[in-house]
């Protein structure tokens, strides 16, 4: 998976949830993964593509 579709099919919660599990599980890779997923997440937000809350999209 990468970034984008897992920042458009998941809420920031939802992102922030996996990203600290996998940091508290030493998963570097997937850890890294999750923090590019949030930044473009909030790049979705602040183009207006998505809005707060919304989630599930391709």
């Amino acid at each position: 998976m990468d970034p984008v579709t897992l920042a458009r099919r998941n809420t920031l919660a939802c992102l922030h949830h996996n990203l600290s599990g996998y940091c508290r599980h030493g998963n570097e890779v997937m850890a890294s993964l999750f923090r590019d997923a949030i930044q473009v997440r909030y790049q979705l937000l602040a183009l207006g593509e998505l809005q707060v809350g919304q989630w599930g999209q391709k």
